[in-house]
């Protein structure tokens, strides 16, 4: 239950489906961030108990712990579960349904990939968050499996409840223009070109910009803000449990990932009624269009920076394009988003 947006999805579902009356249950390995909401929404929690990712004996475990639950629907989220928990899901016969997080690039060639394709080859169901998703699975399902596409999940209401953040607690003027950026450092989010954008973009416009977030490329990132002349108008907010704050204090919201599947952070800044700046990409394609958002190019720090900069300065502009996002994102509450997850429930346990 680390800080990822699967985790998240999970966490958001749990509640609106024990709300209407079923019983979910969530087996995991690790804890971490989101556990916490996990207990709090009402789901059993089994810790399954593995030596490592790895482990051999972690699908005969599962497969107990099917035996003893007795579920209607095994639903597996991420590439290990996928693998694991849909061999004892197949062995103990229950109908079994694969989350896709993400699109055909997420997935290198390798064994992991390979055996969690083998093995979805008999799944139940395919719950995709976006086209992109869909289309991975359209050559490598069987044609009689599942195909479903439900969006993620935005807790609208928590996130336009949340207080505004204060850009003076990470040493940045309070009353300058802020640009926010939250996302995991990984090569996909595109960190690095987007702080070259800001380098050409905070001068111009005496703005300040918030990045939040943690991963693999974190140094990489810090290294590579230092060395701007606009260093001082970044602050580095690390995993941030208030992101929703931010988003909320936030002029523009920016995200320029190379690939994507629906991503939380795009989705739950348009619920904040913020300004959103976004990568040409399916993905956000999917959701978004000229009237609610602006379109720049991830490989060009200037169309980046030259994005930034229209959000910025047409401001009457920027408003109008966030409404019209805002409405968008309002139709994903959990609740909504649990009822179609729970009618494809229904229909694979049939």
């Amino acid at each position: 239950m680390a800080g990822g947006g699967a985790e998240r999805q999970l966490t958001y579902l749990a509640s609106p489906l024990i709300a209407v009356g079923h019983d979910v249950h969530v087996a995991l390995l690790h804890e971490g961030t989101h556990l916490a909401a996990l207990r709090a929404s009402g789901a059993v929690v089994h810790q399954i108990d593995s030596r490592g990712n790895y482990d051999p004996r972690l699908s005969m475990r599962l497969l107990k712990l099917m035996r003893s639950v007795k579920p209607a629907v095994v639903q597996t989220w991420l590439t290990q579960m996928d693998v694991a928990g849909g061999m004892a899901a197949r062995i103990a016969g229950v109908p079994w349904i694969v989350s896709e997080r993400s699109s055909a690039l997420a997935y290198p060639r390798g064994l992991k990939n390979f055996m969690r394709v083998t093995t979805a080859r008999g799944a139940s169901a395919i719950v995709a968050n976006s086209q992109g998703g869909l289309d991975y699975w359209r050559s490598r399902a069987k044609p009689r499996t599942l195909r479903r596409l439900i969006r993620n999940a935005v807790p609208v209401a928590d996130v336009e409840a949340a207080a505004p953040a204060d850009p003076a607690t990470l040493g940045l003027d309070p009353w300058k223009p802020l640009i926010v950026f939250i996302g995991r450092f990984s090569a996909e989010k595109n960190v690095g070109k987007l702080i070259d954008a800001l380098s050409i973009v905070l001068p111009r416009h005496d703005a300040v910009a918030v990045i939040c977030g943690d991963g693999p490329l974190r140094d990489d990132a810090h290294a590579r803000a230092a060395t701007l002349v606009a260093a001082r108008r970044v602050a580095f907010a690390g995993f941030a449990t208030d992101a929703w704050s931010w988003v909320r204090r936030a002029n523009v919201f920016v995200s320029v990932s190379t690939f994507e599947g629906n991503p939380n952070a795009v989705a739950e800044a348009m619920a904040a009624g913020c300004a959103v700046v976004v990568s040409e990409i399916p993905a956000h394609r999917e959701f978004l269009d000229g009237d609610s958002a602006l379109f720049v190019d991830a490989s060009s720090a200037e169309s980046i920076a030259d994005g930034l900069s229209r959000a910025l300065t047409e401001v009457d502009e920027s408003r109008r394009r966030a409404k019209v996002a805002r409405a968008i994102a309002a139709q994903w509450t959990a609740p909504n988003i649990a009822r179609q997850y729970a009618a494809v429930y229904e229909e694979v346990a049939r």
